[in-house]
């Protein structure tokens, strides 16, 4: 089966080629580059035979990446200190978590569709 699938490929490579040469361009030869980086020209267990064997490349949250979000953060943002009930804070995140939202949008939404409901808008 591998090998069947290898010819396969190898006849699609050739035909890519033949197509960047009488074009005069180079996409068929980027398209067999990343190709041949797949699995499906390399034999099972060799050199690139899975994808999981690749490492990430995620280095984890970074110092910069944290000073653009906080800076994002008191740019764009205002904090609100809700006190609730004892109790009832599970109650809320249960009752969000039930609309899809989280605690913080579904307190938004909750308080925005109260001012609209009242007339309460002030715009």
């Amino acid at each position: 089966m591998q090998y069947t699938i290898d010819i396969i490929a190898k006849y699609c490579m050739l035909y890519l080629f033949t197509i960047a040469i009488a074009c005069n361009i180079d996409i068929a030869y980027n398209m067999t580059v990343r190709w041949r980086r797949t699995t499906l020209f390399h034999a099972p267990g060799g050199k690139g035979s899975s994808m999981d064997e690749k490492k990430s490349s995620y280095r984890g949250y970074t110092q910069v990446q944290n000073k653009a979000t906080q800076k994002y953060i008191k740019q764009h943002l205002e904090n609100i200190q809700l006190r609730v009930p004892k109790g009832r804070k599970d109650y809320y995140k249960d009752a969000a978590a039930a609309a899809g939202l989280s605690l913080n949008q579904f307190a938004v939404s909750a308080m925005d569709e109260k001012i609209s409901r009242d007339g309460l808008d002030q715009q």
